[in-house]
């Protein structure tokens, strides 16, 4: 906190130069402090402070130690300090030893029996046990006053300095008859200075300074006629000082700086012959000083500092300069923030012949506003006015020179003028140029961005330029999707809009905004199951066909699926395609597909296991010979490899073989597909005969059956063999005319010189399936060709073979041969018409 000479603005050193002025600081400073130690001996104190013992006063303080008490409590002193207590949260004080603590007081309402209150630290008691002290200073009492403390009839001292009492100054203090200081400074109070205090006639110290203390100043002050020390400082306090304060005829001290103080210093304070410092630093006090301030015989500070006051000196003041020293540094207390005519310092070393009374008006302050696109505004300032006595030069601290117009800043510029008259007088006045900022600051958004979404995730990181903000000001920028300047983060997919927001200092505010697009532009993934291949049932042309749905993900929202075919559904003999196709939200698709190949399922292994043919595959099995053993020891053991039939052939006209039953139909395509091996044992290899046959018989009891007939049989496949192990073999059949067996047997390609004869061969595997083919009818001329089927490269014989009605069946793709029997038009003309199969044309 400021010293008393920091707040008055004095220089100590100077102020202490002589042995005067450290009597009356010393009485200032030691008086208001000194009821701390002592304060039942304030009076003698006081008494003794006099530029001649003051010394003998620091003695006193020194020496005290003696502690009053007294051991009667008075029922209304307790129930005062109990509700202090009790409103400045007593528990928590930093010090207060000897109290009782909330909850004894909350359960005490009364003073309990034996109650010595001399023992609560800062409380001292007379002898009768009556409260006279309340010392407190710096214990952190929080909250208000109790109005009760105007109940203690013989309190002397209220000294609560430098804590958080809050509220305002009880009425009720004014009824404290017997009160000689009442220090209530460095708190937080509020509200009117009541007017009851002004019935305290025995009051000396009266300080409030430090507080938020309003209203104005009560008159009833005035009739304190003990009162030394009247100290209001830094508070917000309005309207004019009461002349009444005038009749304080012992008052010493009256400092209130800092306030709201308005209208004229009053003469009658000119009738404080006592005073020695009166402070009204800092206020809004206008007029010159009362000629009768001349009266002020023991005044050693003036200090009317940073007010409205103006004019002359009345030549009645010179009497003051030989007490408010010109020469010293204190000079500034009087005209300094003024508008007089001349400086204290001018006017004390002029004297009355000179010329003090120049009159100087300054120019109205100003308020203007930036220019257009400029952080500064061109002002220009009228010529201030002279009267009295006239000037010799007229200068302002702006620009250097009498005129004052120019460029000023953005802010408060405060102007002063200095004006010099012939006599050497000196005035002064100031003005205020402000220059206001009204132009919105300038802001550029980013333009808009389009981005797409990161990699597996369904929003994307954006880094987004900086907004371009410009102002004279300090200016802020923030958006408000980050609410910070930079507005960089992950956004959602779709739009968003951002804006941003600059603001400088005077309250300009700018916005513009822009777009953050997050496209999906990642496909979705799919993955369809693996390629089927399923059969039919026996005699079916088509199946029912399930799969497991596909696996789908995306990044964002899956919209629709579809496919071409469904799980469950039915599909034909051959090869469909099923395709799936996925779309998310944003349009963005994925395709698999899969394929699905049904076959007619007239197939099973060799051994019968498999029924999806209608009869018996092998019907006969393996040749029938009852006497198989036998022939296995002449001929030795063939190798049956697991589920596959071996079958031997020992010789060069009779053997063995196997065959199964099926009905082929003439003109039809078969896929025959089967898996074999064969050994010819020691010979040097044999021959694999496949032939379809008609109602073929084995002979049984014998170790031979008739070999199918060439004439009556048709070849279907035929591989000489050497030992190779085993392979599949796929051959396609289109019987010329019905048929229903299919045999397969091996022939030697020599017999042995020694050793068994034979040749074996195992089979598995066997499937035959109808492949489907177009029919069409042959026309040539529209007429008809012979029913029959036609292989590639065969001829036909028109003249033989063209009935005058009749259909002819084709595999399609082939070719048909017309012989010269056609004539060169009729081959012209030739076409083939078939429905559901590629046209296929001849020549």
């Amino acid at each position: 906190m400021p010293t008393f000479f920091d707040k008055k603005r004095i220089n100590p050193t100077t102020f202490l130069r002589t042995h005067t002025h450290i009597s009356i600081y010393l009485q200032y400073t030691l008086m208001r402090h000194m009821y701390k130690l002592r304060p039942h001996l304030s009076v003698q104190l006081y008494a003794i402070s006099t530029p001649r013992n003051w010394w003998v006063m620091l003695i006193i303080i020194l020496l005290q130690g003696i502690s009053i008490k007294s051991y009667a409590t008075p029922g209304t002193d307790y129930e005062a300090l109990r509700a202090l207590y009790l409103n400045t949260n007593g528990d928590n004080w930093i010090n207060n030893i000897g109290w009782p603590d909330a909850t004894t007081f909350t359960a005490n309402p009364t003073i309990p029996p034996g109650t010595d209150m001399s023992t609560w630290f800062g409380v001292m008691v007379n002898g009768s046990g009556c409260v006279t002290d309340l010392n407190m200073d710096g214990n952190n009492l929080v909250g208000t006053l109790p109005a009760d403390l105007g109940n203690v009839a013989n309190l002397r001292v209220i000294d609560l300095p430098n804590n958080m009492l809050t509220g305002n100054i009880p009425a009720a203090y004014g009824n404290l008859s017997a009160l000689e200081y009442l220090v209530l400074n460095n708190n937080q109070l509020s509200g009117a200075i009541p007017t009851s205090l002004g019935n305290l006639s025995n009051l000396l110290y009266l300080v409030l300074e430090f507080n938020q203390l309003t209203g104005n100043i009560p008159a009833e002050l005035g009739d304190l006629a003990n009162l030394q020390t009247l100290d209001l400082d830094f508070n917000q306090l309005s309207g004019a000082i009461p002349p009444d304060l005038g009749d304080l005829s012992n008052l010493i001290v009256l400092s209130i700086d800092f306030n709201l103080l308005s209208g004229n210093l009053p003469a009658n304070l000119g009738n404080l012959s006592n005073v020695q410092v009166m402070s009204f630093n800092f206020n809004q006090l206008t007029g010159s000083i009362p000629a009768s301030f001349a009266n002020l015989s023991s005044i050693l500070i003036l200090n009317i500092s940073l007010n409205q006051m103006s004019g002359c000196y009345d030549p009645a003041l010179s009497f003051l300069c030989t007490q408010l020293l010109p020469t010293s540094s204190t000079n500034f207390s009087i005209s300094d923030g003024n508008n007089f005519d001349a400086p204290w310092e001018s006017f004390c070393n002029l004297g009355t012949g000179a010329c003090p009374c120049l009159t100087i008006t300054c120019p109205l302050g100003m308020i203007a506003f930036t220019d257009l696109g400029a952080c500064d505004a061109i002002i220009s300032i009228p010529p201030l006015t002279t009267s009295g006595c006239a000037a010799a030069s007229i200068t302002n601290d702006f620009t250097n020179t009498a005129d004052a117009s120019g460029v000023y800043p953005l802010g408060n510029t405060a102007v002063t003028y200095t004006v010099t008259d012939i006599d050497g007088g000196v005035a002064t006045c100031s003005l205020n140029i402000t220059v206001l900022d009204n132009e919105d600051p300038l802001l550029i958004c980013p333009a808009d961005i389009t981005v797409s979404t990161d990699v597996g995730f369904c929003d994307a990181f954006v880094t987004i330029p900086p907004a371009i903000a410009a102002d004279c000001d300090l200016f802020t920028v923030v958006n408000d999707y980050t609410n910070v300047a930079d507005a960089s983060a992950t956004y959602p997919l779709g739009t968003t809009t951002v804006i941003y927001t600059v603001s400088d200092a005077s309250g300009n505010m700018t916005t513009c905004s822009f777009t953050v697009t997050v496209e999906d532009t990642e496909d979705p993934l799919i993955s369809c199951p693996a390629d089927i291949t399923i059969g039919t049932g026996p005699g079916a042309t088509n199946t029912v066909v399930t799969w497991t749905t596909p696996l789908i993900r995306d990044n964002c929202m899956v919209n629709t699926v579809t496919s071409t075919s469904n799980s469950g559904d039915t599909f034909p003999v051959g090869v469909s395609t099923v395709a799936y196709t996925v779309t998310d939200d944003s349009g963005n698709t994925a395709t698999c597909d899969f394929l699905i190949t049904v076959v007619n399922s007239n197939c099973e292994n060799i051994n019968g296991a498999i029924d999806q043919y209608t009869g018996s595959l092998m019907s006969g099995n393996v040749f029938i010979n009852n006497n198989l053993s036998n022939w296995f020891v002449s001929h030795g053991t063939p190798d049956f490899d697991g589920n596959k039939f071996g079958y031997i052939w020992s010789s060069n006209s009779v053997g063995e073989g196997v065959y199964t039953s099926y009905n082929f139909d003439m003109g039809k395509t078969y896929e025959i597909t089967f898996d074999v091996s064969m050994n010819s044992g020691a010979l040097p290899g044999g021959i694999l005969y496949v032939r379809a046959t008609n109602n073929l018989s084995p002979v049984n009891g014998s170790f031979s059956f008739p070999i199918p007939s060439t004439a009556g049989s048709e070849l279907v496949y035929t591989q000489n063999w050497s030992p190779t192990g085993w392979n599949t073999i796929t051959v396609n059949y289109t019987p010329m005319t019905n048929k229903t067996q299919l045999w397969f047997y091996p022939f030697l390609v020599a017999a042995a010189s020694t050793g068994p004869e034979q040749a074996i061969i195992q089979l598995d595997n066997l499937c035959i399936n109808e492949v489907n083919t177009c029919p069409a009818t042959l026309t040539v001329n529209n007429v008809p060709i012979l029913d029959g089927l036609y292989q590639a490269g065969q001829t036909v014989n028109s003249a033989g073979q063209v009935p005058a009605n009749g259909a002819v069946l084709f595999k399609a793709g082939q070719q048909i041969l017309l012989d010269n029997g056609f004539s060169a038009d009729e081959q012209a003309d030739f076409s083939a018409e078939i429905e559901g199969c590629p046209n296929v044309g001849g020549n």
